[in-house]
């Protein structure tokens, strides 16, 4: 029993989080996506933004991301770090960048849930169905971690 009221309460605190960095980044995005109008560098080839999250890597999102793992990973400065936890902490990291990332579109106003597709949203190449392609591989990735750490 305890382990469901753990999940509900990671999945609940993991959604949190991602309205909240939905909101950050639509306040500093605006209209434009993908860090499109941003002062920060940019990079269109090469494996990760081709392969994984089919748009250009940016300095502002590669920022961001590490903000974010940086963030999660603070409770290792007062306990001792363990492979069941870091799977755990990385699997709500997973989590967060999906959920923020369609709660930026949802949240957005320059935007909605009805626009949340592949023609509207130019920076996102690679699709399967009506999901960025990213979405299942994280969501994948985020259900193994969690798993692993329970065995």
């Amino acid at each position: 029993m305890i382990i469901w009221e753990q999940l509900f309460g990671v999945i609940g605190y993991s959604v949190l989080l991602s309205i909240l960095l939905a909101i950050w980044e639509i306040q500093i995005e605006g209209t434009k996506g993908w860090a499109e109008k941003l002062p920060c560098w940019k990079k269109t080839t090469g494996f990760i933004p081709e392969k994984i999250i089919g748009a250009p890597l940016t300095g502002y999102h590669l920022a961001l991301v590490g903000f974010l793992f940086a963030m999660v990973h603070f409770p290792f400065v007062f306990v001792q770090w363990n492979i069941k936890t870091e799977l755990q902490v990385l699997s709500v990291v997973l989590l967060i960048l999906v959920i923020e990332d369609f709660l930026w579109f949802v949240l957005n106003p320059n935007f909605s849930f009805q626009k949340f597709r592949k023609k509207q949203i130019q920076w996102r190449v690679h699709w399967i169905g009506p999901l960025p392609t990213y979405y299942y591989i994280f969501s994948a990735l985020a259900v193994l971690f969690l798993y692993l750490s329970m065995i």
